[in-house]
């Protein structure tokens, strides 16, 4: 099926919003990225509910610096309500420093984010994202 520029748009902005709230601690509004009934995967964690995702996130080390740098994402609509995405990410860590800008200590990870969305009533959320490790540092 052909992709329509709303779709696109809307499903690459979830992919960016969650970047940028994971990196910034805001994780309730990151739930509302997600369906209610929504998975997330990755290595280690299998969670089941927008709920069990924002507990999961919140226990994140808040000293830590992280930045998910995202590439626009493939998007594939499969259906009036429903897309698939997938997102190429380098994952950055960094340590605090006093005076306010911290130090890169290296580029950890590099993953895809393999994403189904859906169009609910509130619009396009991320229903399913498993995240499938490519390259680790070390």
């Amino acid at each position: 099926m052909s992709n329509s520029d709303e779709t696109f748009a809307a499903c690459a902005r979830l992919t960016a919003a969650f970047a940028v709230l994971v990196d910034h601690h805001r994780y309730e509004e990151l739930g509302e990225l997600f369906t209610e009934d929504c998975r997330f995967e990755r290595p280690g964690a299998t969670l089941s509910s927008r709920a069990e995702l924002v507990a999961f996130m919140s226990q994140r080390d808040r000293a830590q610096l992280t930045r998910h740098l995202c590439q626009p994402p493939l998007i594939v609509e499969t259906g009036p309500d429903e897309a698939t995405g997938i997102t190429y990410l380098a994952f950055l860590q960094g340590e605090a420093q006093e005076g306010g800008v911290g130090k890169l200590t290296g580029v950890t990870a590099m993953a895809e984010y393999h994403d189904l969305f859906r169009k609910t009533p509130e619009g396009w959320r991320i229903a399913e994202r498993r995240v499938v490790p490519m390259m680790m540092a070390g």
